[in-house]
């Protein structure tokens, strides 16, 4: 169904315009995608000792 979805011209040039990049993946995949960037994203915040406010 995204597929189908994301294949509407119109639809993807609004979501590019609002700066999102779909591209119809499984949830599975969205989910090992965020894993990592949480992951990498830790590391970077570790090594620049950055801290909350």
């Amino acid at each position: 169904m995204a597929q189908q979805v994301l294949a509407d011209p119109g639809l993807r040039k609004k979501l590019a315009d609002l700066g999102i990049s779909a591209s119809g993946e499984s949830a599975e995949v969205l989910r090992k995608f965020m894993a990592a960037e949480s992951d990498r994203y830790k590391a970077v915040i570790k090594a620049a000792n950055i801290k909350p406010e």
